[in-house]
């Protein structure tokens, strides 16, 4: 964490919370697969794609290797702007949106940007505990 007198920048860790979610998910989901009368075919193919999005769930927000997956935010209080750092290094001037979401156990960070929308899903593991309840009491 780097901080200075008109910026502060958040880290944004792997989460094995969200990881474990997402894992508690994939065998939620295949259980109820079985349970449901399908053809082989159908059943094989519902599997594969279960676990093509669930891999694509934790590359991107859990263990944040996709290209687009956030690993960084940094807010400049002179200025007032929000600054997201992308896995693939890029830098991009971002507003937090109406649509975040923020509860006891995650912050859901909707992020605009001049080209597209970046989310991040926070979890007490993935930023320090200090940032983690300033970053709450700032969205709320």
């Amino acid at each position: 964490m780097q901080q200075t007198a008109s910026s502060q920048y958040i880290n944004i860790y792997p989460s094995k919370l969200l990881l474990l979610f997402y894992t508690m998910i994939a065998i939620t989901v295949e259980i109820a697969l079985t349970q449901i009368h399908l053809p082989l075919l159908w059943h094989t193919a519902c599997f594969a794609l279960l676990c093509l999005y669930i891999t694509y769930l934790i590359m991107r927000y859990s263990l944040l290797k996709h290209p687009l997956s956030v690993t960084g935010l940094s807010y400049q209080r002179d200025t007032d702007k929000w600054i997201v750092f992308l896995r693939n290094k890029k830098m991009l001037d971002v507003k937090i949106s109406t649509k975040t979401r923020v509860t006891r156990h995650w912050i859901l960070l909707e992020l605009h940007s001049k080209n597209r929308d970046h989310t991040a899903i926070l979890t007490i593991d993935s930023i320090p505990t200090k940032l983690w309840s300033a970053l709450k009491a700032y969205l709320n």
